[in-house]
């Protein structure tokens, strides 16, 4: 899966566009990247992990299918003037489909500005749509 997303906003009362947490650039903290200009590229690698899981009890089943794994680079900045340098982070984790687009995803990234890695792993969890 693949997304690109670039945006500006001008005029007397621009609209100011946030990124970090699960939804934009992981690793980062929900909405700690800020500006009028934006840009952002997510790649990941999906696999599949297991198709069908089913628990059974006494009264009755619970079964879970679409288990998937995936690895992932995110990059992007958001910036008012100029442009700064590329934040990024790169990870893998799951996926549990509940049918139609909606999935539970659990991802460890590390964070990295193209130069250099982070240290710390860092935990996103969501509950949606696929990305």
């Amino acid at each position: 899966a693949q997304r690109y997303m670039v945006r500006h906003s001008l005029g007397d009362v621009p609209e100011f566009f946030c990124m970090g947490g699960s939804w934009t650039l992981r690793g980062y903290p929900w909405r700690s990247i800020w500006g009028r200009k934006m840009v952002l590229v997510n790649h990941e690698l999906r696999f599949p992990l297991l198709d069908r899981m089913v628990l059974a009890f006494p009264f009755g089943n619970i079964d879970f299918s679409a288990f998937r794994g995936a690895l992932f680079v995110d990059a992007g900045n958001a910036w008012n003037d100029e442009f700064g340098d590329w934040l990024g982070s790169f990870g893998g984790g799951g996926r549990l489909g509940l049918g139609g687009f909606f999935v539970f995803r659990l991802d460890a990234s590390r964070r990295t500005d193209f130069k250099s890695v982070d240290d710390d792993t860092r935990w996103d969890f969501f509950f949606g749509w696929d990305f």
